[in-house]
């Protein structure tokens, strides 16, 4: 993660500092409101109107909000939780004396600034000004706190989303290179098991073979030319249509297959190379136990917000006590469907009730952008 996806997550915007400041402002109005039901005005000789009430609350609640980002600051180089340095505590008690004498200090002179019969500043910080200091240190003491929590609270929020942040793209990279992996492995895996299909056809039909070890060729490099993890549908079509044709070499009239993809469909993202594992794990164990051949279907279709993709065959079917053969094609496909969609995805390997099995996969319907 950068520093500035961190930086995103800083509370030093305005916003935390507009809504401290919100927050100031009606705890100012309480206080006011009270005081006003008393009857007795804030300031001596000043007239009793709810805003010669009101005011010099106000005062004192926006310079604690103008203190707020100096304090914010300071909870972002000695946090409160965790604490990670020693001395926080310490830090945390003198700044509470050092703000609490400023608030107060700047508060006394905005009073006597606002109020009517100023007193001279050299005569105004003497006497007054220590007996505010004494009347009124624990009430600021209190607002320090009150300021300090927002903060506190602001700040522990920021780290929490940004430590999240820095979860998500770890998880999110350590997805990208296992799905590498997988897909690397399923590159020789086709390669190997392809070629053994060819083999026999050395003997059999020499030419066949040669077209069949051509076409292998142009399959291989096109599904290295693109490094991507993702595919789409069509895409992926466009690829077993290959991949059945070289099929048909060897298996002649004893293949047969149809694929179709509804419009929606056709545009998803899918992992590259998702279906041929399918087909080729229908080859395998489906077509090549019967004599007489067989077909295999795959068919794709959106439904609502998923994404359904079927590979049907008449073989013999599937045992229901193994669910999934132990090939590393499905091995690896179901492993990269749960790295990329967790438990949004479904993956079954099932008989049909008529005869044969069927790979169904359900996945989030995903457009490709």
């Amino acid at each position: 993660m950068n520093g500035a996806n961190v930086e995103r997550f800083r509370p030093r915007g305005s916003a935390a500092f507009v809504l401290v400041a919100i927050v100031a402002t009606a705890i100012g109005l309480v206080n006011a409101g009270d005081r006003y039901r008393t009857g007795r005005p804030v300031l001596t000789g000043q007239p009793f109107t709810w805003w010669g009430v009101t005011w010099p609350y106000l005062v004192r609640a926006w310079i604690w909000a103008g203190l707020y980002p100096a304090v914010a600051a300071l909870c972002r180089r000695w946090p409160l939780a965790p604490v990670r340095r020693r001395g926080t505590l310490a830090v945390h008690l003198a700044a509470a004396a050092v703000f609490t004498f400023v608030a107060m200090l700047l508060n006394f002179v905005a009073l006597n600034f606002l109020a009517e019969g100023r007193v001279a500043l050299a005569d105004l910080l003497g006497t007054p000004f220590r007996q505010s200091l004494v009347l009124g240190w624990r009430y600021h003491l209190l607002l320090y706190a009150l300021v300090l929590a927002a903060a506190a609270g602001v700040e522990s929020a920021s780290r929490a989303r940004a430590q999240a942040l820095r979860d998500t793209e770890l998880r999110t990279r350590l997805a990208a290179v296992r799905l590498e992996t997988l897909r690397a492995q399923l590159h020789p895996h086709f390669l190997f098991n392809t070629l053994n299909g060819v083999l026999p056809l050395i003997e059999d039909d020499p030419q066949a073979a040669v077209r069949a070890v051509g076409e292998l060729s142009a399959l291989f490099r096109e599904s290295l030319t693109d490094g991507a993890p993702l595919s789409t549908v069509e895409a992926e079509l466009r690829f077993l249509e290959r991949y059945l044709g070289l099929l048909k070499l060897r298996f002649g009239e004893r293949l047969s297959y149809s694929l179709e993809a509804t419009p929606e469909a056709a545009s998803a993202r899918v992992p590259r190379l998702l279906l041929q594992p399918l087909v080729e794990n229908a080859v395998r164990h489906g077509l090549s136990r019967v004599r007489a051949g067989g077909r295999i279907e795959v068919d794709v279709r959106r439904v609502h917000d998923r994404l359904v993709l079927e590979v049907r065959d008449d073989g013999p079917g599937v045992s229901g006590d193994a669910p999934f053969a132990p090939g590393l094609g499905l091995t690896s496909t179901r492993a990269r469907l749960q790295a990329l969609h967790q438990e949004r995805q479904t993956f079954e390997l099932l008989s049909r009730p008529g005869g044969g099995a069927v790979a169904h996969i359900e996945l989030p319907y995903e457009v490709a952008t």
